[in-house]
């Protein structure tokens, strides 16, 4: 079985840990916890067109565990950047962007997630869908609390990593 290393980022309480607990544990925390650190997830797709592994790193979204960022996104093959619609600025996209341009070793695949959709903010800050087009992303608006497109998202990583070349 395969073993690929996805990676999340964005700011504090984008609902990176609670999309990671949707797909791995099923659930939804809907008390605030911050992430101190980095929190960890693994789940097994034994039944993906070629089985594989996911290993997430849920990287904390405060800036005094930036440090960390460099060690993380250099062997990740999957990269979320998470972000909220209608709150992030796309200025902080483009930071989060030049980070993964700095310190990844060309990942597989890079998503820009739109998380809490279930919240309908009114306004989106930037046009997210083209900054992703323009920036090499996959762009999907999700939410955790009700998993909309928890698992389309997910399934859409398992069958592209299945195929990708060792």
């Amino acid at each position: 079985m395969r073993h690929f290393k996805l990676v999340t980022l964005g700011d504090e309480d984008t609902g990176k840990t609670c999309l990671i607990k949707a797909y791995c544990e099923e659930r939804f925390e809907g008390k605030y916890i911050p992430t101190i650190g980095l929190d960890y997830g693994l789940r097994a797709e034994p039944n993906a067109p070629k089985p594989l592994a996911l290993n997430i790193f849920d990287l904390s979204g405060d800036p005094f565990f930036a440090p960390l960022l460099p060690e993380m996104l250099s062997d990740a093959q999957v990269i979320l950047v998470c972000y909220v619609p209608g709150l992030t600025s796309e200025s902080r996209i483009v930071e989060l962007d030049k980070l993964i341009q700095t310190n990844a070793n060309k990942p597989i695949l890079k998503y820009l997630v739109g998380c809490k959709k279930d919240l309908h903010f009114t306004r989106e800050k930037f046009d997210a869908q083209k900054f992703s087009e323009r920036n090499g992303y996959l762009h999907l608006l999700t939410s955790a609390r009700d998993h909309r497109s928890v698992k389309i998202l997910f399934k859409q990583i398992v069958d592209k990593l299945a195929f990708s070349k060792p």
